[in-house]
């Protein structure tokens, strides 16, 4: 397909699925229990976000219910996106993993493409998260979508798993009232770090319940018939976000004492597919990252891993995770400061297994009983 026709392709796939400002034709389903899932997870080329929408999205019909994920994303952005990735397509650079996953694997709303056109929507519930879907700086211009402003009276508000970022709110007066008001008429609250629960508690004056990340929730089961393959390497996975050469000097030491090759999981210029993302995961020998899906594969796969803090990204998320799981000591700053025998295995995946399977009741309890 040449250049031309790679733009029209995809100006006509957008047109089929963009729900115009004006359109007040939406209607319901007729279906007993109509649901749409809010998240993060467009315009940002991550695994974890896509993976944890999947997974959310996964548990919810398992569940018996009707439920899509709501596509939401600004108009002029998607366009700009898609002719953007056709491009690069053509240049040989592989932009639109995330997309093609979602689009062979999750139920996909129409596009709403503004946070106006979002008062169209008319489900029965709406499930808001997981990930970063409360941190204003990430939600930007419209972080009252994410607090579900845009939902009819009637409509059940939920959040599922939503996190912060960080283990402080940081905004000014004027969204803070705004988004008191509107989490007040949340029929359920429920946040994925300690921390969440303080700043809803005290912040927002609501009380909230913490629950697993859906990739956690959902389990390893839901991920295997998405493995490519199941051979097992001599490999360091490396999936770091923020790189530096101080960094990358301490994984080729590591590499070289261990005798493992290194695979590198992270190129913006050429994002390799998710399932061959996953997959890489599974079939390592230890995983060395700063994300914190990442880590959550590494502990459904039970693969040796060592995580990295990112302050910039937010280290809260990651610390409640393992703290929670009784495995913070793989929690670093800096590769060396693990010594070479704590590597490889020495994670007692059998104590993290019976603290998910105790935690995976009260989250599954939690959705529910909200959606009940």
């Amino acid at each position: 397909m040449n250049e031309k026709k790679k733009h029209l392709h995809y100006s006509k796939y957008l047109k089929q699925r963009v729900i115009p400002c004006s359109d007040n034709s939406y209607t319901e389903t007729g279906k007993v229990q109509n649901i749409g899932i809010l998240n993060l997870q467009h315009g940002n080329h991550n695994y974890g976000a896509v993976l944890q929408a999947y997974a959310l999205e996964t548990v919810v019909k398992k569940m018996g219910f009707d439920v899509e994920t709501i596509d939401f994303r600004n108009k002029k952005s998607a366009i700009k996106f898609y002719i953007k990735n056709c491009i690069r397509n053509i240049n040989g650079k592989n932009y639109t993993v995330f997309e093609k996953f979602r689009s062979r694997n999750m139920t996909l709303s129409r596009i709403y493409p503004h946070s106006k056109s979002l008062y169209k929507t008319n489900y029965d519930a709406v499930i808001v998260g997981s990930d970063q879907v409360w941190r204003p700086e990430y939600t930007a211009p419209n972080p009252g979508s994410y607090f579900l402003d845009f939902c009819r009276t009637s409509c059940r508000r939920i959040s599922y798993a939503a996190s912060f970022g960080r283990d402080r709110w940081e905004s000014n007066q004027e969204l803070t009232e705004t988004i008191i008001a509107e989490i007040s008429k949340f029929h359920a609250v429920s946040v994925r770090e300690f921390s969440g629960k303080t700043i809803c508690e005290k912040i927002f004056n609501v009380n909230a319940e913490h629950v697993l990340d859906p990739t956690l929730l959902a389990g390893a089961d839901t991920f295997y018939h998405l493995l490519d393959s199941k051979a097992k390497k001599n490999s360091i996975a490396v999936y770091k976000l923020d790189k530096d050469e101080i960094f990358y000097n301490d994984v080729r030491r590591l590499s070289s004492r261990l005798n493992l090759k290194i695979t590198e999981l992270y190129d913006k210029s050429n994002y390799i597919e998710v399932n061959k993302w996953l997959t890489e995961i599974y079939n390592s020998r230890l995983v060395i990252t700063d994300s914190f899906h990442c880590v959550c594969f590494c502990i459904l796969f039970n693969i040796d891993f060592i995580c990295i803090a990112n302050r910039d990204r937010g280290a809260t998320r990651l610390k409640s995770l393992l703290m929670t799981l009784e495995i913070s000591c793989r929690f670093v700053e800096r590769i060396s400061d693990i010594s070479l025998q704590h590597i490889l295995g020495n994670i007692d995946f059998n104590l993290s297994k019976k603290i998910l399977s105790e935690l995976r009741k009260t989250s599954t309890n939690f959705l529910a009983e909200a959606l009940q």
